[in-house]
């Protein structure tokens, strides 16, 4: 293989949401689109978006596109390689929803007999073909809060609770030593602290079983609960962003592949969640928060006053009863 997921997963990239966030007071973000690979020149390779969809406001971001490609195999027959992408995104503020799946079908990739999808300047080349399909969704946040604590506690920082749930997933059927399937999801958190941090990440990748000497698939669930990092509040007030990612996407090596079926998927269509808001002053310690109202005119939950933990509460009930026994007693005569 000339190329791997995990290498191609690191050029994707969000940081024009990023600025727009830092610009505006709040703002929402949802992108999808189907990517192509190609080999460009000796050794190297890049994905060529033709195009994408992008919303920036509730509204969700929606990608289907079915197509294929002309193609001569590895017999010299003329023959279809077709593919179908599909990718949704959708971003409020209290919640991010990603969707992502590739499927191609009777692929022949760029070889002796078949140009390369693009030319060293990533310019589309007519007739060419990709070595790699990949789907892609994204869904972004971004508000200024002001908080209200208890007791009018000063707050240092802000934490979310953050819960994560979806399957990731890997299926093909036909030459499985020429090909790489995979499928992953990111959340990514932005603000005057971290910017570009990654919060939790997990993938689902066709993997080679030596006991069998076979390479295997399947689906992968996830459900998770995921701390944002702590936020800076100057003021009263805070600004933040969270990014959701999914991936999919099917790999071939350049002159071998010949023919079969591949699938990858990530779905992640009812997470990301804020669950819940935490406040905690210069010491680390938490603070109740008795609201958490956004720019945006979004009321966040929040975490009010920690209440007393059980042994605490059973000291306060055993030590009025303690003294008052203390008190009855006589004292011990010399």
């Amino acid at each position: 293989m000339t190329t791997t997921l995990s290498t191609s997963l690191r050029l994707l990239t969000l940081a024009g949401f990023s600025s727009l966030c830092a610009q505006q007071a709040y703002a929402l973000r949802a992108e999808t689109a189907l990517d192509f690979l190609s080999p460009l020149s000796a050794g190297s390779y890049s994905w060529i978006r033709p195009t994408s969809t992008v919303t920036f406001d509730s509204t969700p971001s929606v990608w289907s596109q079915a197509g294929g490609f002309d193609v001569i195999d590895n017999a010299g027959a003329a023959t279809t390689t077709s593919y179908q992408s599909q990718a949704r995104a959708v971003a409020n503020y209290t919640q991010l929803s990603v969707q992502a799946r590739i499927m191609v079908d009777n692929p022949m990739t760029a070889g002796s007999a078949n140009l390369p999808y693009a030319d060293a300047n990533g310019i589309p080349i007519a007739g060419g073909v990709p070595m790699g399909y990949a789907s892609r969704a994204s869904a972004s946040l971004g508000d200024i809060v002001t908080l209200g604590t208890s007791a009018g506690t000063a707050a240092a920082s802000l934490r979310f609770e953050l819960g994560i749930d979806g399957t990731l997933g890997v299926d093909f059927h036909g030459d499985q030593y020429s090909s790489v399937e995979g499928s992953l999801w990111q959340v990514n958190q932005y603000d005057s602290a971290n910017w570009g941090a990654t919060l939790a990440w997990d993938s689902q990748q066709s993997s080679f079983d030596p006991s069998t000497w076979l390479f295997t698939h399947g689906t992968k669930t996830i459900d998770r609960a995921v701390w944002s990092k702590p936020i800076p509040v100057v003021n009263g007030k805070a600004d933040f962003s969270f990014e959701l990612m999914a991936h999919a996407e099917v790999n071939f090596a350049q002159s071998y592949i010949n023919g079969g079926s591949y699938e990858a998927w990530a779905d992640l269509g009812s997470t990301l969640r804020l669950v819940r808001a935490h406040a905690f002053d210069a010491m680390g310690n938490e603070i109740g928060l008795d609201s958490l109202v956004g720019n945006s005119g979004t009321h966040y939950a929040v975490s009010s006053v920690p209440e007393p933990g059980s042994w605490q509460l059973l000291l306060l009930g055993v030590l009025p009863i303690l003294l008052r026994q203390s008190r009855k007693r006589p004292m011990a005569r010399l």
